[in-house]
Protein backbone atom coordinates (compact mmCIF):
# COMPACT_ATOMS: atom_id res chain seq x y z
CA UNK A 1 0.00 0.00 0.00
CA UNK A 2 1.43 3.54 -1.34
CA UNK A 3 2.44 5.87 2.30
CA UNK A 4 0.39 8.63 2.29
CA UNK A 5 0.24 11.82 5.09
CA UNK A 6 -2.57 13.65 6.63
CA UNK A 7 -5.33 15.65 4.19
CA UNK A 8 -5.29 18.14 7.25
CA UNK A 9 -3.87 19.49 10.65
CA UNK A 10 -6.17 20.65 13.84
CA UNK A 11 -3.75 23.04 15.63
CA UNK A 12 -4.22 25.99 18.31
CA UNK A 13 -4.52 27.33 21.75
CA UNK A 14 -5.12 25.24 24.56
CA UNK A 15 -8.41 24.39 25.07
CA UNK A 16 -9.86 25.91 21.46
CA UNK A 17 -11.47 23.09 20.70
CA UNK A 18 -9.78 21.18 18.99
CA UNK A 19 -11.19 18.34 20.64
CA UNK A 20 -14.52 19.27 19.69
CA UNK A 21 -13.41 19.91 16.00
CA UNK A 22 -11.53 15.77 16.05
CA UNK A 23 -15.17 14.45 17.34
CA UNK A 24 -16.76 16.25 14.97
CA UNK A 25 -15.08 15.49 11.96
CA UNK A 26 -14.86 11.98 12.86
CA UNK A 27 -18.77 11.66 11.87
CA UNK A 28 -18.15 13.01 8.39
CA UNK A 29 -19.05 9.84 6.13
CA UNK A 30 -15.84 10.63 4.33
CA UNK A 31 -13.23 11.02 7.01
CA UNK A 32 -11.71 8.39 8.31
CA UNK A 33 -9.57 9.19 11.31
CA UNK A 34 -5.83 7.93 12.84
CA UNK A 35 -6.76 6.14 16.51
CA UNK A 36 -4.46 8.24 17.88
CA UNK A 37 -6.01 12.23 17.36
CA UNK A 38 -2.61 13.68 18.59
CA UNK A 39 0.72 12.38 16.91
CA UNK A 40 3.40 15.22 18.48
CA UNK A 41 5.23 14.84 15.13
CA UNK A 42 6.71 18.06 13.98
CA UNK A 43 7.00 19.48 18.15
CA UNK A 44 8.97 17.14 19.45
CA UNK A 45 12.40 16.02 17.75
CA UNK A 46 12.81 12.76 19.48
CA UNK A 47 9.42 11.70 16.86
CA UNK A 48 10.43 14.01 14.15
CA UNK A 49 13.94 12.27 14.29
CA UNK A 50 12.14 8.84 13.42
CA UNK A 51 11.48 9.75 10.12
CA UNK A 52 8.33 10.73 8.03
CA UNK A 53 7.74 6.93 7.11
CA UNK A 54 6.75 6.16 10.87
CA UNK A 55 4.49 9.46 10.95
CA UNK A 56 2.59 7.88 8.04
CA UNK A 57 2.45 4.35 9.47
CA UNK A 58 -0.30 6.05 11.50
CA UNK A 59 -2.15 6.99 8.18
CA UNK A 60 -1.40 3.29 6.68
CA UNK A 61 -4.78 1.89 7.21
CA UNK A 62 -7.06 4.79 6.01
CA UNK A 63 -8.81 3.64 2.56
CA UNK A 64 -8.32 5.53 -0.48
CA UNK A 65 -10.56 8.28 -1.51
CA UNK A 66 -10.94 9.00 2.50
CA UNK A 67 -9.88 12.19 3.68
CA UNK A 68 -8.09 12.05 7.12
CA UNK A 69 -5.12 13.98 9.37
CA UNK A 70 -4.54 14.89 13.05
CA UNK A 71 -4.89 17.54 15.76
CA UNK A 72 -2.08 18.09 17.80
CA UNK A 73 -3.01 20.94 18.95
CA UNK A 74 1.16 22.01 19.96
CA UNK A 75 2.13 22.64 16.35
CA UNK A 76 1.18 26.10 16.40
CA UNK A 77 3.97 27.08 18.81
CA UNK A 78 7.03 27.79 16.67
CA UNK A 79 9.79 26.29 16.87
CA UNK A 80 11.08 22.43 17.45
CA UNK A 81 13.08 22.03 20.42
CA UNK A 82 15.99 19.79 19.83
CA UNK A 83 15.91 17.62 22.89
CA UNK A 84 18.97 15.76 22.19
CA UNK A 85 21.36 18.79 22.02
CA UNK A 86 22.51 20.19 25.82
CA UNK A 87 21.74 23.00 26.19
CA UNK A 88 19.25 22.66 24.17
CA UNK A 89 19.08 24.46 20.47
CA UNK A 90 16.34 25.16 18.09
CA UNK A 91 15.30 23.51 14.07
CA UNK A 92 13.36 25.19 11.83
CA UNK A 93 9.90 26.51 12.48
CA UNK A 94 7.06 23.73 12.77
CA UNK A 95 4.92 25.32 10.16
CA UNK A 96 8.42 25.17 7.78
CA UNK A 97 8.99 21.24 8.42
CA UNK A 98 5.19 20.47 7.49
CA UNK A 99 5.19 21.97 4.49
CA UNK A 100 8.47 20.40 3.60
CA UNK A 101 6.51 17.49 3.60
CA UNK A 102 3.23 18.19 2.90
CA UNK A 103 2.81 20.91 0.86
CA UNK A 104 -0.61 20.95 0.05
CA UNK A 105 -2.15 20.29 3.67
CA UNK A 106 -4.66 22.19 5.20
CA UNK A 107 -4.26 23.57 8.58
CA UNK A 108 -7.49 24.51 10.93
CA UNK A 109 -6.51 26.68 13.64
CA UNK A 110 -8.90 27.10 16.77
CA UNK A 111 -8.18 30.17 18.97
CA UNK A 112 -9.60 31.56 21.91
CA UNK A 113 -9.85 34.77 24.36
CA UNK A 114 -5.58 34.45 25.70
CA UNK A 115 -6.98 35.55 28.71
CA UNK A 116 -9.14 32.90 29.14
CA UNK A 117 -6.33 30.57 27.88
CA UNK A 118 -3.99 31.51 30.67
CA UNK A 119 -6.46 30.80 33.17
CA UNK A 120 -7.36 27.67 31.45
CA UNK A 121 -3.09 26.22 31.61
CA UNK A 122 -2.70 27.78 35.15
CA UNK A 123 -5.07 24.73 36.31
CA UNK A 124 -4.05 22.57 34.13
CA UNK A 125 -0.68 22.77 35.10
CA UNK A 126 -2.13 22.78 38.64
CA UNK A 127 -4.06 19.62 37.74
CA UNK A 128 -0.08 17.99 36.83
CA UNK A 129 0.72 18.55 39.94
CA UNK A 130 3.55 21.22 38.81
CA UNK A 131 2.98 23.36 41.76
CA UNK A 132 0.85 24.03 44.68
CA UNK A 133 -2.86 24.84 44.66
CA UNK A 134 -1.68 27.75 46.98
CA UNK A 135 0.32 29.29 43.57
CA UNK A 136 -1.41 32.34 42.38
CA UNK A 137 -1.90 32.76 38.64
CA UNK A 138 0.96 35.51 38.82
CA UNK A 139 3.33 33.47 41.02
CA UNK A 140 2.50 30.82 38.15
CA UNK A 141 3.62 32.98 35.16
CA UNK A 142 6.65 34.47 37.17
CA UNK A 143 8.38 31.18 38.25
CA UNK A 144 7.51 28.68 36.03
CA UNK A 145 8.20 30.62 32.98
CA UNK A 146 8.69 27.60 30.97
CA UNK A 147 5.44 26.61 31.36
CA UNK A 148 4.63 29.75 29.12
CA UNK A 149 1.66 30.56 31.01
CA UNK A 150 1.53 33.84 29.20
CA UNK A 151 3.73 33.49 25.92
CA UNK A 152 1.35 30.87 24.44
CA UNK A 153 -1.14 33.85 24.50
CA UNK A 154 1.05 35.66 21.89
CA UNK A 155 -0.92 34.57 19.19
CA UNK A 156 -0.03 37.24 16.86
CA UNK A 157 3.77 35.75 16.78
CA UNK A 158 2.91 31.85 15.74
CA UNK A 159 -0.04 33.29 13.39
CA UNK A 160 2.93 35.32 11.53
CA UNK A 161 4.84 32.51 11.59
CA UNK A 162 2.01 29.38 9.68
CA UNK A 163 0.57 32.70 7.11
CA UNK A 164 4.53 32.68 5.92
CA UNK A 165 4.41 29.64 4.97
CA UNK A 166 1.01 28.17 4.31
CA UNK A 167 -1.39 29.29 1.70
CA UNK A 168 -4.08 31.66 2.85
CA UNK A 169 -6.37 29.26 0.75
CA UNK A 170 -5.21 26.45 3.04
CA UNK A 171 -5.35 28.38 6.26
CA UNK A 172 -8.62 28.48 8.31
CA UNK A 173 -9.28 30.04 11.90
CA UNK A 174 -12.08 28.98 14.25
CA UNK A 175 -12.63 31.30 17.18
CA UNK A 176 -13.75 29.67 19.66
CA UNK A 177 -16.33 31.75 21.80
CA UNK A 178 -17.78 32.98 18.09
CA UNK A 179 -17.28 29.73 15.98
CA UNK A 180 -17.54 26.78 18.44
CA UNK A 181 -19.60 28.18 21.12
CA UNK A 182 -22.23 30.28 19.01
CA UNK A 183 -22.98 28.53 15.54
CA UNK A 184 -21.23 24.90 16.05
CA UNK A 185 -23.32 23.33 12.89
CA UNK A 186 -22.40 26.60 10.79
CA UNK A 187 -18.99 26.35 11.40
CA UNK A 188 -18.67 22.67 10.64
CA UNK A 189 -20.54 23.51 7.23
CA UNK A 190 -17.51 25.76 6.82
CA UNK A 191 -14.86 23.50 7.57
CA UNK A 192 -16.55 20.86 5.27
CA UNK A 193 -16.38 23.28 2.36
CA UNK A 194 -12.90 24.14 3.40
CA UNK A 195 -12.07 20.08 3.30
CA UNK A 196 -13.63 19.55 -0.08
CA UNK A 197 -16.65 17.88 1.31
CA UNK A 198 -20.05 17.50 1.54
CA UNK A 199 -20.90 20.49 3.37
CA UNK A 200 -25.17 19.33 3.87
CA UNK A 201 -23.91 16.34 6.51
CA UNK A 202 -24.77 17.98 10.09
CA UNK A 203 -22.84 16.00 12.51
CA UNK A 204 -24.38 15.31 15.68
CA UNK A 205 -23.63 17.72 18.44
CA UNK A 206 -22.05 16.80 21.91
CA UNK A 207 -24.23 16.75 25.16
CA UNK A 208 -21.12 17.81 27.11
CA UNK A 209 -17.97 19.46 26.15
CA UNK A 210 -14.87 16.81 25.68
CA UNK A 211 -12.28 17.23 27.53
CA UNK A 212 -13.85 19.29 29.87
CA UNK A 213 -11.66 20.77 32.78
CA UNK A 214 -11.20 19.43 36.00
CA UNK A 215 -13.15 20.85 39.22
CA UNK A 216 -11.38 22.60 42.10
CA UNK A 217 -12.85 19.63 44.54
CA UNK A 218 -10.68 17.06 42.56
CA UNK A 219 -7.23 19.28 41.78
CA UNK A 220 -7.11 19.22 45.69
CA UNK A 221 -8.12 15.70 46.12
CA UNK A 222 -5.43 14.92 43.28
CA UNK A 223 -2.93 17.00 45.41
CA UNK A 224 -3.80 15.74 48.64
CA UNK A 225 -4.00 12.17 48.02
CA UNK A 226 -1.51 11.77 44.82
CA UNK A 227 -1.39 10.45 41.72
CA UNK A 228 -3.65 7.01 42.47
CA UNK A 229 -6.25 9.46 42.63
CA UNK A 230 -5.81 11.43 39.65
CA UNK A 231 -5.59 8.07 37.46
CA UNK A 232 -9.11 6.96 38.84
CA UNK A 233 -10.82 10.44 38.15
CA UNK A 234 -9.12 10.71 34.76
CA UNK A 235 -10.70 7.01 33.92
CA UNK A 236 -14.21 7.89 36.16
CA UNK A 237 -14.24 10.89 33.71
CA UNK A 238 -15.23 8.33 30.64
CA UNK A 239 -17.30 6.14 32.61
CA UNK A 240 -21.02 6.05 34.27
CA UNK A 241 -19.54 7.70 37.77
CA UNK A 242 -18.67 11.40 35.74
CA UNK A 243 -21.90 12.74 36.75
CA UNK A 244 -21.88 11.17 40.57
CA UNK A 245 -18.14 13.33 41.13
CA UNK A 246 -19.55 15.93 39.29
CA UNK A 247 -22.13 16.63 41.54
CA UNK A 248 -19.40 16.00 44.87
CA UNK A 249 -17.21 19.00 43.17
CA UNK A 250 -18.23 21.41 45.51
CA UNK A 251 -15.32 23.55 46.77
CA UNK A 252 -14.77 26.70 44.60
CA UNK A 253 -11.06 28.18 43.40
CA UNK A 254 -10.34 31.23 45.17
CA UNK A 255 -10.84 34.61 42.72
CA UNK A 256 -7.81 34.98 40.64
CA UNK A 257 -6.77 39.28 41.63
CA UNK A 258 -8.36 41.96 39.53
CA UNK A 259 -4.88 43.40 38.81
CA UNK A 260 -3.63 40.20 37.48
CA UNK A 261 -6.43 40.00 35.04
CA UNK A 262 -5.64 43.50 33.87
CA UNK A 263 -1.92 43.07 33.49
CA UNK A 264 -2.79 39.98 31.26
CA UNK A 265 -5.61 42.03 29.36
CA UNK A 266 -3.53 45.17 28.89
CA UNK A 267 -0.44 42.57 27.48
CA UNK A 268 -2.80 40.92 24.81
CA UNK A 269 -4.61 44.21 23.84
CA UNK A 270 -1.31 45.51 22.33
CA UNK A 271 -1.33 42.75 19.60
CA UNK A 272 -5.19 42.62 19.03
CA UNK A 273 -5.30 45.08 16.70
CA UNK A 274 -2.43 43.43 14.11
CA UNK A 275 -4.24 40.03 15.10
CA UNK A 276 -7.67 41.46 13.81
CA UNK A 277 -5.88 42.75 10.65
CA UNK A 278 -4.51 39.37 9.31
CA UNK A 279 -7.41 37.27 10.77
CA UNK A 280 -9.57 40.05 8.50
CA UNK A 281 -12.12 40.00 11.77
CA UNK A 282 -12.97 41.22 14.45
CA UNK A 283 -12.26 39.72 18.00
CA UNK A 284 -14.92 39.92 20.71
CA UNK A 285 -12.59 39.12 23.23
CA UNK A 286 -13.85 41.37 26.33
CA UNK A 287 -12.67 43.29 29.51
CA UNK A 288 -14.89 41.68 32.24
CA UNK A 289 -12.77 38.56 32.64
CA UNK A 290 -13.27 36.82 35.99
CA UNK A 291 -11.42 34.44 37.51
Amino acid sequence: MASRGPDFLIIGAQKSGTTWLWSMLAQHPTVRLPSTKELFFFDRSSAYMRGIAHYERHFAAIPPGQTTGEATATYFYDFLRDERRQPATWLPTIPELVMTHYPDVKVMLLLRDPVQRAISAYYHHMRRRRYPPTTHLAAAIADYPHLRIRALGDYLRYLTLWQAHVPAANLLTLIFEEDVQRQPLESMATVHRFLGLDPAHAPTLPERRPNAAWGWTHILLHHRLGRPYGAFYSRARRSPLRGVLDRIDILQPPPIPEATLVELRDHYRRQQPELEERLGRRLAWGDGVRG
